[in-house]
Order: C-alpha cells, then structure tokens, then sequence
C-alpha cells in the first residue's frame, strides 16, 4: 500500500469514526429526552404503567436525534474526497479555459 493510500484509507477511517460518534451522541440525547418526558408528563410517561409509553417515546426519540446529528455531521465534514496521483495542475477534470 502507497503512503498516498493509507492516508487516504486513515482518512476514511476518522471520518467514519466522527459519523459514528455524531449518531451514538444524537441517540443518547433522544433517549435523555424520552426519559425526560417522565418528568413533564408523569400521567402517562412512567416508569410503572406507562413504562411502555416512555420507552417508545425514548426509542423515537434517539432514533430522530441520532438522523439530526448524523445529518449535522455530514454538513460539517463532508465524505472526504478521493486522492489521486497527479498533482492538482495536471488533472484533466479540473480543466477550466
């Protein structure tokens, strides 16, 4: 493997990480905000006969936290783009006349 090619692999793989991490905080965020819930609305989000209603409200919740923060992430750092061998002033694709 080319020194160009690890990094390019070693990029991919922080950028990865970062999505990752976005997802797993957006989640927990959304189940802190499922469970707070309990506390807004004791009468039907509780931990004994509306146990059923605070871990829906929880699970949706982290789900939609965690599409928002991957989604933050993505404005934020892009899919890193792909490195090639020639410089920048040889590509041919970058042509403007």
């Amino acid at each position: 493997m080319t020194h160009e090619a690890a990094r390019s692999m070693r990029n991919v793989e922080v950028w990865a990480k970062g999505l990752a991490a976005a997802a797993i905080a957006g989640a927990a965020n959304g189940v802190i905000t499922g469970f707070a819930a309990a506390g807004i609305d004791p009468q039907h989000f509780n931990l004994s006969a509306g146990f059923r209603a605070t871990l829906t409200l929880a699970g949706v919740s982290a789900l939609m936290s965690a599409c928002v923060g991957t989604a933050a992430y993505l404005k934020q750092s892009p899919l890193p783009a792909e490195e090639t061998d020639k410089p920048r002033a040889q590509r041919t694709d970058d042509y403007r006349p």
